[in-house]
């Protein structure tokens, strides 16, 4: 099943007593991240990457034909292709 991005309630911070155990009240001990060395990545995929920030993420020209079809009542909806990507996405029906 798929969440929505932001549907879950985010959970309260948990704050560590100086003894490392949990605990609901703030102290003033900060500990620092521990360390991670970043991962390099392929140079290919650094140059697409690139390629694909300075592109829209969408194709403005298939969405405009598709809104002049919307607005024009020539789009077709098909109930049957709808349903057949719910149930492939898992796609829980609202009623």
């Amino acid at each position: 099943m798929m969440d929505r991005i932001g549907s879950q309630v985010p959970l309260p911070p948990v704050r560590l007593t100086e003894s490392g155990a949990r605990s609901g009240v703030a102290i003033d001990v900060v500990r620092a991240a521990p360390k991670v060395a970043p991962r390099s990545l392929p140079p290919s995929m650094v140059a697409a990457a690139r390629e694909l920030s300075t592109s829209p993420p969408v194709d403005a020209a298939r969405v405009a034909t598709i809104k002049n079809a919307i607005a024009s009542g020539n789009y077709p909806i098909r109930p049957d292709a709808i349903a057949a990507k719910m149930v492939e996405l898992d796609v829980p029906v609202r009623g």
